[in-house]
């Protein structure tokens, strides 16, 4: 829309320069990954480009990168297909109180089938500790599901400490929602770091809509999630979204080339704003790296 200031970007980004500006090109790769024929390997010769460049764009020396139909969808594959595996060793399971929808929900269905569910509630400026989370671990915990950015707050958590905490539990599954990480702060998923799951999301990034991701760390295994065709590793059956999969990466690729000057030019519209705010009076500025009072009577919270 012509003059909008556009602040909406945890919702979902407008698409990206590359992907713009070769979208007629890639239109036109219409074949079936699957098929045998040249226009078919032809497919999938790019869709596996896709998932290399993806894969650079985590950090991760090795790992499958599977292609699902949107960031819910790849966290409820991490979520449901752990749990279904790994139930004979354990039944609890530990997230966190401000997870989004996709993970709270999905944890809430596997309470439901008897399975129970700790959730860590937030401190109060908004982050999560990490002995928190590692004090409700047990035994018989399986899996452990934070996300690294908050949706909401902005709030980063702290994954990779936690992910080297839980190294002391060799038999618990960390899953971390990445979905507005990508692009916006640095990932690491290289062989050393102790995350065997991460979602992403192709239109966060400026890709296209309807096509996620979740990495899978060499050596991990899920049960299906969708059955019928063995695409995806055999993780989630379909014809793939060749399309998305190869707006996905080339998005990500140009997200994580620019990040740091794009972080340090919402740095400095941020420190505008909050200075704003001060100005004004009467704020009350909650932030997970401090906690700013500007007034001892606030009207409003931002």
């Amino acid at each position: 829309m012509e003059g909008a200031l556009y602040l909406d970007y945890a919702a979902t980004a407008p698409l990206s320069s590359v992907v713009r500006a070769r979208l007629h090109e890639w239109i036109d790769v219409f074949g079936n990954p699957s098929s045998l024929h040249r226009i078919g390997m032809e497919a999938e010769a790019l869709l596996s480009e896709a998932r290399k460049t993806l894969r650079q764009a985590l950090g991760a020396d090795h790992g499958d990168i599977v292609f699902t139909g949107g960031g819910t969808e790849a966290n409820n594959l991490a979520i449901f297909g752990s749990a279904a595996l790994l139930q004979n060793r354990g039944r609890h399971l530990v997230t966190t109180a401000v997870e989004h929808p996709a993970v709270r929900e999905a944890f809430g269905r596997l309470a439901e089938h008897g399975f129970e569910v700790t959730h860590v509630r937030p401190t109060n400026q908004g982050d999560i500790a990490v002995n928190d989370v590692l004090a409700a671990v047990r035994d018989d915990t399986s899996l452990v599901s934070v996300m690294h950015v908050n949706n909401e707050t902005g709030a980063i958590f702290p994954v990779e400490a936690l992910a080297d905490k839980l190294s002391a539990w060799p038999k618990v599954r960390f899953h971390v929602d990445g979905t507005q990480a990508l692009g916006k702060i640095p990932v690491s998923l290289a062989d050393n770091t102790n995350i065997h799951l991460y979602t992403v999301s192709g239109h966060k990034v400026g890709g296209l809509k309807g096509v996620g991701a979740l990495y899978v760390r060499q050596g991990v295994r899920l049960s299906p999630h969708v059955v019928g065709g063995g695409q995806e590793f055999g993780l989630r059956s379909g014809t793939e979204n060749v399309l998305g999969a190869i707006s996905f990466a080339e998005a990500a690729r140009e997200a994580v080339q620019d990040m740091e000057a794009a972080r340090q030019d919402a740095h400095a519209h941020r420190q505008s704003f909050i200075e704003g705010l001060e100005r004004i009076g009467h704020w009350v500025v909650f932030s997970p790296r401090a906690l700013r009072r500007t007034s001892s009577m606030p009207r409003c919270r931002a």
